[in-house]
């Protein structure tokens, strides 16, 4: 658990039909807790946000969105919750198999589940890309394992979207899985933007490393600006056929104009490849 600050919820209080259980982290102006629905005895995870956030506005509109949507690659809101006593709350399933950032600190994913997490992401993609979302986060630590073996992407914290124009700020997201524009200006990100991101987690679930890390953020922030992935496919093709290693060097164009923005069109590609597929394990 990461911040100063103390918590504003306590365990054992009641929001709605859920009861606070455990605090899981407590950083930046939020909340994430682990709770249980009063009703049936699921677990599910709440974030909350004081009502002064800036971008409850803008979270009220992406759960509008989200609520519309069917993808079962999406880590998608149960409901959210909202007044002037607990704030701004937005609850999720909990996954026990917790995140493939976890995962990763095994290692390397076989090549099957590595092309099943790339498919399960560029769907997830592919149904906020429809929807005018750019999610602005795609990284290991915001992909959720089912018991199924599927990955699911949640966590649309700093997600974009039209309807919610934003003002000139510093860099948002994750540096290590950035594209170069990201690291540039957080409100320049597009479609595109979100594959380069994609393609550094798959590079990692390959590789068993990140494509970027260093000292501090800095560090990494040099690499991500001045990368031009000129080495990118001799890399890859040591762990994967050089098949999946092409689109994934398109995906990570340092030039974004050279890769293809459609996530739809990308999944259609990775099919035509007929690579191995298998649900990811924990154990295998």
């Amino acid at each position: 658990m990461t911040g100063s600050a103390p918590p504003v919820l306590m365990p054992g209080e009641i929001i709605g039909k859920y009861e606070l259980l455990s605090l899981l982290s407590n950083h930046n102006a939020s909340e994430v807790w682990l709770c249980g629905n009063r009703s049936d005895g699921f677990l599910h995870v709440l974030k909350r946000f004081p009502l002064e956030h800036p971008r409850i506005p803008t979270y009220r509109q992406i759960y509008l969105k989200l609520q519309r949507m069917d993808c079962p690659s999406l880590n998608l809101p149960e409901c959210c919750l909202e007044n002037s006593a607990f704030g701004f709350c937005i609850l999720t399933p909990f996954y026990p198999n917790g995140t493939l950032k976890r995962l990763l600190k095994n290692g390397a994913l076989p090549l099957a589940q590595t092309v099943h997490l790339l498919k399960c992401i560029l769907k997830a993609l592919a149904a906020l890309h429809a929807a005018k979302i750019i999610h602005r986060d795609v990284k290991p630590g915001n992909i959720y394992l089912s018991d199924a073996g599927d990955a699911k992407l949640g966590d649309f914290s700093i997600a974009k979207i039209p309807e919610m124009p934003e003002k000139k700020k510093n860099f948002i997201g994750s540096i290590a899985y950035a594209s170069p524009e990201q690291a540039l200006d957080a409100l320049s990100v597009g479609t595109d933007s979100d594959l380069f991101s994609l393609g550094s987690v798959i590079y990692e679930a390959a590789t068993g490393k990140a494509r970027y890390s260093g000292r501090d953020f800095s560090d990494v922030f040099n690499q991500v600006v001045a990368d031009r992935t000129g080495s990118l496919f001799d890399e890859l093709i040591q762990f994967i056929p050089d098949s999946l290693a092409s689109l994934l060097c398109n995906m990570m164009a340092y030039d974004r104009h050279e890769r293809i923005a459609d996530a739809a069109q990308l999944l259609a590609d990775l099919e035509k490849l007929h690579l191995p597929e298998s649900p990811i394990r924990q154990n295998d």
